[in-house]
């Protein structure tokens, strides 16, 4: 958290935490640090043995035993003072402490100095869930002790008997009744709240939890602007982290260096930080302005509310660039998202295969979610063109893998891989698609209607293709239709690879320049896929649509075979795609 904290653009970073501590996980900074990340270590004494402790026992796993407890508890609160006496000197003051629940005295001292805090739970949103509603419900204290009960308030259907609830719930010799008591209610009062969760296995439990994400009335609305911000404060590691800003200039972006691992990577960006830091750029708005950033009414009325009928349209109120990694998941479906017209408002993330772990986590945008409608909007990955053959390098601006999903008048910016149309039928109007290298790819059903491929490959030989498609049998009704494009841009191309052993790609009616190279297609390098693929091109026009050098296995479509590629039929859109998607 600390060194994807400190790579923000005008952060520096103090971990305020005990000696040994500070020996114990200095060295896994100390390497960025010299990189020259702006982290560094402030210690302060910990009264440790005054309190009948060993020796170097300043952390909660080198208790050694649970009769110590206490006595390490009365230790960690004596760092309060300490801590506040740096505060006195700190200029400026950190303006939010993100603190371990168990950390009590963090939340006076973040009431003391009107500091906001956010709590850190590191546990589950299960268990969160079922300590909320078991405290909420009392059902509990309703039931004998060996008698199963149903937890309340659960997306399943979950029973359990009293011996088995934790020991906040019976006699605890860890901490009292009033104790605990204590943590709910400090953490009820905190700004918000980070909780440790395992994403894949508790999704359902992620969205019905009932934390509160913001109690913006707690604190003084007379804050200084220029403030700094403290993170992190853990019972276990005792250490406190704090972030200095030097301005407050806040984007929810993350580029992480080449020194850290892929692996960490991907687990980090499943965690939610981009959230959390979305989060925290909320807080700086009320800092600066000494109020919630409200929208202007008018801005929402979007015509799209009325034409399908809803509630209310996500519309990107930017002239510019907005820099986070944004993934919407399965379970949110039926949204619609409007930007500002597609050459002013970009949506824009960095990643590649080698630093995401894959081509396909590599996306600035990924809509696992179906129902999903874009307009006037671009997807752009901002790394820059790789060399020829460098591996890793493949950067997705848009993952799509939502059924049903159309994007009217969007733009979609990259390199190699640019448009992910991974799975589900998929409808793109008057789109502009740039690329060089299987720029458009994925095994989705996906019609291309009055879009511009613009390739931007280089090099005097053939250097990239427009399409990648990935239908791997028969069985599979996928593929790529391209119907009244228009092929522009530099380079030379092929129309499409075969990625998958009956890739299909047809174009129809579409306007290719010289940069199309005279043999059209490519087989993957594989001549047994001549046969199963289905390559084909329909009355298409200009320079690049000379079909005399094409390959064998293309086809040049009659009316008939071209019908079934020509019109939102293929994607079975008149069940889905409204008559007049474009006219808004």
């Amino acid at each position: 958290m600390a060194k994807l904290l400190a790579q923000r653009e005008n952060v520096e970073v103090t971990i305020v935490t005990t000696p040994v501590n500070a020996i114990r996980y200095g060295p896994t900074l100390q390497q960025h640090i010299n990189y020259g990340l702006p982290v560094c270590f402030l210690e302060l004494p910990f009264a440790g043995v005054e309190n009948g402790l060993p020796e170097g026992c300043e952390s909660a796993d080198a208790l050694p035993g649970l009769q110590s407890l206490p006595n390490f508890s009365v230790a960690v609160d004596m760092l309060q003072h300490r801590l506040e006496e740096r505060f006195e000197t700190l200029k400026p003051r950190p303006s939010c402490i993100l603190s371990d629940k168990y950390m009590l005295w963090s939340a006076d001292t973040a009431a003391k100095y009107k500091i906001p805090r956010i709590v850190f739970d590191g546990m589950s949103c299960f268990k969160q869930l079922c300590t909320h509603h078991l405290y909420a419900s009392n059902v509990y204290n309703e039931v004998p002790e060996s008698q199963p009960f149903f937890l309340p308030g659960l997306p399943d259907r979950i029973e359990i008997t009293k011996a088995q609830l934790p020991p906040e719930f019976n006699h605890s010799p860890i901490a009292s009744s009033e104790h605990l008591k204590r943590v709910r209610e400090t953490e009820s009062k905190a700004y918000g709240m980070v909780i440790n969760s395992f994403e894949e296995l508790e999704q359902e439990y992620q969205y019905t939890h009932p934390a509160r994400i913001l109690n913006h009335n707690l604190y003084s609305k007379n804050m200084t602007t220029k403030q700094s911000i403290l993170f992190w404060l853990s019972v276990t590691a005792i250490a406190l982290l704090s972030i200095y800003t030097k301005n407050l200039t806040i984007s929810s972006s993350i580029s992480l260096p080449r020194f850290t691992t892929t692996s960490i990577k991907k687990v980090i960006e499943k965690s939610g930080i981009y959230e959390f830091l979305s989060f925290i750029r909320k807080i700086f708005n009320y800092l600066r302005t000494g109020h919630w950033v409200t929208c202007d009414a008018s801005k929402w009325k979007s015509p799209l509310i009325e034409k399908y009928g809803v509630t209310l349209v996500l519309t990107v109120d930017q002239k510019g660039c907005g820099k986070e990694k944004i993934e919407i998941k399965k379970t949110k479906s039926n949204l619609i998202v409007q930007g500002q017209g597609y050459q002013n408002t970009f949506l824009t993330w960095n990643d590649t295969a080698a630093s995401s772990n894959g081509t396909v986590y590599s996306y600035s945008v990924g809509v696992y979610a179906p129902k999903f409608f874009a307009y006037s909007i671009s997807f752009k990955n901002t790394n820059p063109a790789p060399p020829t053959d460098a591996a890793g390098k493949q950067a997705v601006a848009l993952r799509v893998k939502g059924d049903q999903s159309a994007f009217v008048n969007c733009g979609f910016y990259g390199y190699q891989d640019t448009l992910h149309a991974d799975v589900g039928r998929h409808y793109f109007k008057n789109c502009f698609i740039e690329g060089s290298v299987d720029f458009i790819f994925g095994n989705g059903r996906s019609l291309f209607e009055n879009c511009t491929l613009n390739t931007v490959a280089s090099g005097p030989s053939i250097n990239g293709a427009i399409a990648a498609q990935q239908r791997a049998s028969l069985a599979e009704k996928t593929g790529f239709s391209f119907v009244n494009c228009r092929i522009q841009g530099k380079g030379l191309v092929w129309l499409g690879r075969a990625w998958g052993v009956y890739s299909t790609t047809v174009f129809i009616k579409t306007s290719m320049t010289e940069i199309v190279a005279p043999e059209g297609w490519n087989n993957w390098k594989d001549p047994s896929r001549d046969q199963k693929v289905f390559f084909g091109e329909h009355a298409c026009t200009g320079p690049g649509a000379n079909s005399k050098s094409r390959v064998k296995y293309a086809k040049q479509l009659s009316v008939e075979e071209a019908t079934p590629y020509m019109d939102i039929s293929y994607i079975d859109g008149k069940e889905w795609i409204p008559h007049d998607i474009d006219n808004i």
